[in-house]
This record gives structure tokens, C-alpha cells and sequence, in this order.
């Protein structure tokens, strides 16, 4: 005598996420998760006025002109700028997840949202500048808008590449 399973959908087609594109999004929730990290520490352990200029009479020493440098570049970051590219970057890291998990689950709408996600950070520098770069570039001896312009150019070829790879993922997602 024969049983009868029952009936399951094994008629109606499944889509399966390729590989790529779940190594992408793994990859992706990684750098989120460390940008994350990242952000949170800068908020809870930046230290304080006394201690950034102890630091800054220390680099002195050794350099005057990146001491200057930083201590310029230090003084040029307004709480308002702090804060502001702080929001933006939380908004941004919250709208790339999400679409990276629209993408998990090949919902085409998530590139959106990981697309702007990735245009966030950019729109802090229109508003709150690169001063907090020039403070990076003052112990290398190269200037504010040097540095600015490098760390640009790498953010700007990373999110190139990771939304040309998920744009050629498109075609696998749907709605």
C-alpha cells in the first residue's frame, strides 16, 4: 500500500539567493556592524577637552605644525557638527542594513534603501565639512583637504564597487 505525502509546493518554484549575493550582504552587515561600533565608541569615549590638548602638547614636542594642525582642526568641530555626523551616520548604517535585508530576502526595493543608506555619509560632509578628517592628516604632515579628499575617494570607490556588484545581483530579486 502507497502512502500519500501531502501535497507540498514543490511545484510552484522557489528562488534561492546565489551565493554571491549572500556573501555581499554577510559582508556588508560586517562593515555595518564595525562602522557601528565605531560610531558608538566615539560617542561614549572621545576624550575630554583636557585631555585632547594634553595630547595635542605631547604631539608639540615632536611636531609643532601637525600640534597646530590638529589643534585647529580640533577646534573647528562645533558639538553641532559632532552631533549631526553622528545622526548621519546612524541614519546611514540603519537604511544599508535594512536594504541589505530586503536584498537577503531578494526584495528588489532594498537597493533603494541600501543606495541611500550609502549617500547619507556624503551629505554629512556637505553640511558638517571634513574638518574631523584634518585632525586625522595633522600627525602625516599632509593637509586637511589632502586627507579629505584621499578618504573620499576610498569611500567613494568601495560604495562604487559594492553598489555595482549589488546592481548586477538586481536581476535575481524581485518586487
Amino acid at each position: 500500500m502507497e502512502t500519500s505525502e501531502p501535497i507540498n509546493n514543490e511545484f510552484v518554484p522557489t528562488e534561492e539567493r546565489p551565493q554571491f549575493l549572500s556573501v555581499l550582504c554577510i559582508l556588508t552587515w560586517i562593515c555595518a556592524g564595525l562602522m557601528f561600533l565605531s560610531t558608538a565608541w566615539s560617542v561614549f569615549f572621545q576624550p575630554s577637552q583636557e585631555e585632547m590638548y594634553e595630547q595635542i602638547e605631547q604631539i608639540r614636542k615632536a611636531s609643532p605644525e601637525a600640534a597646530d594642525r590638529m589643534e585647529a582642526a580640533y577646534e573647528s568641530q562645533t558639538p553641532l557638527s559632532k552631533g549631526m555626523s553622528t545622526a548621519l551616520s546612524l541614519i546611514g548604517l540603519g537604511l544599508t542594513v535594512f536594504g541589505t535585508m530586503q536584498m537577503w530576502n531578494l526584495k528588489r526595493g532594498g537597493f533603494k534603501f541600501y543606495l541611500a543608506g550609502e549617500l547619507v555619509p556624503y551629505l554629512g560632509f556637505i553640511f558638517t565639512g571634513t574638518e574631523g578628517l584634518g585632525a586625522m592628516g595633522a600627525m602625516s604632515g599632509m593637509s586637511a583637504g589632502a586627507i579629505a579628499a584621499i578618504a573620499i575617494t576610498v569611500m567613494l570607490v568601495f560604495d562604487g564597487v559594492f553598489i555595482g556588484m549589488y546592481a548586477a545581483n538586481l536581476k535575481h530579486m524581485t518586487k
